[in-house]
């Protein structure tokens, strides 16, 4: 096995973002929105008509990432793929500069990563060009990703199966998302 360059994306791969922002909009709009109903990337088109993009501002709040746990098997998954040799950091896109700190906090309570360790950008694919392996969720980024010929893996959401065939594994299931790491896993070591 050679060493690989690996960027993992934090929100939908290693912390459970969109879990924790399904809570609490509908805790807060009395609703019952699953993951499952989310089949496009843009969450303001699942959401009530009265909420519209306001629903952005629930993960933008102050301190909405100290209540945001890991994924199920993220943590494990990442400190194997480190045990394993590979070089491996976390990138990320912030909503603003509190998410940045809150990103970075994040990362060094359960990943004990270093400020190296994690890259925030809205530029991912410059950080990309680098890397052989990318772990993201986001479609546009897949396809992107795939398109400068980076090996592309993903835990699979209903949001990301319009670009499944950009790539070279489509963990299963962000319902299991603790045997989706072990996939992942196994496809890099």
């Amino acid at each position: 096995m050679s060493r690989k360059k690996i960027l993992v994306d934090m929100d939908g791969i290693l912390a459970n973002l969109l879990k924790q922002w399904l809570e609490d909009y509908n805790r807060e709009y009395e609703d019952n929105l699953r993951m499952q109903d989310i089949t496009t990337w843009d969450m303001h088109e699942h959401v009530k008509p009265e909420v519209g993009r306001d629903v952005y501002k629930i993960p933008n709040r102050l301190g909405y990432f100290d209540k945001t746990p890991p994924i199920p098997g993220a943590v494990a998954g990442f400190r194997a793929l480190q045990r394993a040799g590979h070089e491996v950091v976390v990138c990320s896109s912030p909503y603003n500069d509190d998410s940045a700190r809150a990103k970075q906090a994040w990362c060094a309570r359960y990943l004990n990563t270093r400020w190296r360790d994690v890259t925030l950008t809205h530029k991912k694919s410059w950080f990309g060009l680098a890397a052989d392996v990318i772990i993201d969720d986001k479609p546009s980024t897949i396809k992107e990703f795939h398109d400068l010929g980076k090996e592309v893996i993903t835990i699979a959401y209903p949001y990301n199966k319009s670009v499944e065939q950009y790539c070279a594994l489509r963990a299963q299931n962000m319902m299991k998302p603790q045997d989706a790491w072990e996939q992942i896993v196994d496809h890099l070591t």
